[in-house]
C-alpha cells in the first residue's frame, strides 16, 4: 500500500495536484507511524506540512505540525515537540479553531508538566480549560481538570511549591463531574489519580479504598489497560503497608494482564515494582530475575527503533534506571562482567554498532547471558585505547577499565567516603551540585 501510495504521490506532483499532493502526503505519514518507521513519517509530516503553506491551507497545516509535535514527544524529544505544538497552537488561534487551539494548549500544558515547568503547564492548561467551559466541551473540561490535579500534585512531589489541597481540589472536582454524567471511565481515572495522591502523602486507609473502586469501575467498563494499572497501584499501597503478602498478589496481577493483554508499559512497571518487593524481602536473586525480564522486554521494545541513533537515545534515556539498577545487583552478587554487558545494553549503543559493523561483528537483540556482546573482541581490534565505563547505584559508582590484552580493572567507590565531612549522606546524583564532583580521585596509577 505504502509503495503504490508513493507512486501515486510522484504522479501528483508531476500534474501540480498540490491539494492531493498535500492530502496523500500526510495520510502515507500516517501509514508509516502506525508502521514505527518514524524518520519517514517525520519527512512526510513536514512535507505535507509545506504542502498545505503553499496552497493556504492555514488549519491543515497546523494539523501537520500537531501531529509532529506528537510524534516526537512520544519519542522524548521534548525541544521539538514544544517547537511543533506551538506552531500547531498559532495556526489554531489564528484560524479560530477552539478546539484544536485547546488540545494544543493541553498538550503543551502536558509537555511542561512532565519537564518539571509547573508554572507554564499551569498557565497553558489553565488556557485550554477556558475555553472547553466555553464551548461546553465536557469530556475536555474533565481531561483538564486531571491535568492540572496532575500538575499540582507534581508540585507537591517535586516539593517546588505549594500543597497538595489544590490537586485534591482539581481531582475531586472531575470527579465529580464524572459521576453526575456516568462518565464512568473518567470517574475511574479521577478515583485512580486521587488514590495516588492519597498513597503519596501516606493516607493508606484512603489510598486503598479509592484504587478499589477506580478497579471495580475498570472490570465494570472492561478497561483492562485500567484493571491492570489499578492492581500495580493496589499493590504499591500494600507495599508501604509492608503487608508484602498483598503486595505481591497485586502485582503478579497486574504482570499476568499485562503479558496477556499486550500493555508493554503497564508490564514493564509490574516487574519494577516486583523488583523493589523482592529488594524490601532482602531477596537479590528474585529482584535481579524481574529486572532481567524487564530489560528483556525494553530490548524486544528497542529493535523496532531500527537504526536512528536518537531514537535510541531517546529511548535509552527513559528507561535508563533499570539497566543501571540491574548492572547494580550484578556487582551486589559479583557478578561484574554481567553487571558490563548491561552497562552495554543500556547505552543507545551507536558507538558498539558502528564498531560491530566495521569489524563484521553480529549486532544483538538478545539479551540472554550467553549472547551479549563481548565486548573484549572488539577491544582486542582496538590496542591503541583504553575504554571506560561508568554506572552508578545511589551511593555507589562502578567502573570497568579495559584495555586490549589486559585483564579488566573494576572498581567500586562509596561516594560518601570521599568527602571529609562525617554523617554526610549523598547520592551520585547530589555530587554534580558541589565543586568536590572535580576532586574525587577514582582510578589507581598504571604501572
Amino acid at each position: 500500500m505504502i509503495e503504490c501510495g508513493h507512486k501515486v504521490l510522484a504522479f501528483l506532483r508531476v500534474i501540480g495536484e498540490k491539494a492531493y499532493e498535500g492530502e496523500l502526503t500526510f495520510y502515507l505519514a500516517q501509514l508509516n507511524k502506525k508502521q514505527s518507521r518514524y524518520e519517514v513519517a517525520i519527512e512526510l509530516y513536514e512535507k505535507a506540512a509545506s504542502v498545505m503553506m503553499d496552497i493556504g491551507e492555514r488549519e491543515k497545516k497546523g494539523f501537520c505540525h500537531k501531529c509532529l509535535g506528537i510524534l516526537f514527544n512520544s519519542l522524548n524529544e521534548r525541544d521539538k515537540t514544544e517547537k511543533y505544538l506551538k506552531k500547531a497552537l498559532l495556526a489554531a488561534a489564528e484560524v479560530g479553531n477552539k478546539e484544536e487551539e485547546a488540545d494544543c494548549s493541553r498538550r503543551l500544558g502536558n509537555l511542561f508538566q512532565d519537564t518539571g515547568k509547573h508554572g507554564m503547564a499551569e498557565e497553558y492548561v489553565q488556557r485550554s480549560l477556558a475555553i472547553s467551559k466555553a464551548s461546553g466541551n465536557i469530556r475536555e473540561e474533565i481531561a483538564h481538570y486531571v491535568t492540572l490535579g496532575n500538575v499540582y500534585f507534581h508540585i507537591v512531589v517535586f516539593r517546588f511549591r505549594g500543597d497538595y489541597l489544590t490537586a485534591k481540589e482539581y481531582h475531586e472536582n472531575s470527579l465529580k463531574i464524572s459521576k453526575e454524567l456516568g462518565l464512568r471511565r473518567e470517574e475511574a481515572v479521577d478515583l485512580g489519580n486521587l488514590g495516588n495522591m492519597y498513597c503519596f502523602i501516606g493516607e493508606y486507609d484512603k489510598a486503598e479504598e479509592f484504587h478499589s473502586k477506580a478497579l471495580a469501575i475498570r472490570k465494570e467498563t472492561g478497561d483492562k489497560k485500567g484493571e491492570a494499572t489499578d492492581y500495580g497501584n493496589l499493590g504499591m499501597v500494600f507495599l508501604h503497608l509492608k503487608e508484602f503478602g498483598k503486595s505481591k498478589e497485586y502485582f503478579k496481577k497486574a504482570l499476568l494482564l499485562s503479558e496477556k493483554s499486550g500493555f508493554c508499559e503497564v508490564e514493564l512497571n509490574a516487574h519494577c515494582n516486583l523488583t523493589t518487593l523482592k529488594l524490601f524481602e532482602g531477596d537479590v536473586n528474585g529482584a535481579r530475575s524481574h529486572l532481567f525480564s524487564t530489560v528483556s522486554k525494553l530490548e524486544y521494545m528497542r529493535s523496532f527503533l531500527r537504526d536512528n541513533d536518537k531514537f535510541k537515545l531517546s529511548f535509552t534515556d527513559r528507561h535508563a534506571s533499570c539497566y543501571l539498577v540491574l548492572s547494580a545487583l550484578y556487582c551486589e552478587t559479583g557478578s561484574r562482567n554481567e553487571a558490563l554487558s548491561v552497562v552495554e545494553l543500556g547505552r543507545a549503543r551507536a558507538l558498539s554498532d558502528l564498531m560491530a559493523t566495521r569489524y563484521c561483528l553480529e549486532k544483538q537483540r538478545s539479551v540472554s547471558p550467553q549472547t551479549w556482546i563481548e565486548i573484549g573482541k572488539i577491544m582486542e581490534k582496538e590496542r591503541n585505547c583504553t575504554c571506560l565505563y561508568i554506572s552508578y547505584h545511589r551511593q555507589h559508582l562502578f567502573l570497568w577499565i579495559l584495555k586490549a590484552e589486559k585483564p579488566i580493572l573494576f572498581r567500586q567507590v562509596d561516594i560518601n567516603d570521599c568527602f571529609s565531612e562525617k554523617g554526610r549522606k549523598v547520592e551520585v546524583l547530589d555530587l554534580f551540585a558541589y565543586a568536590t564532583f572535580r576532586k574525587l580521585h577514582f582510578f589507581t596509577r598504571e604501572g
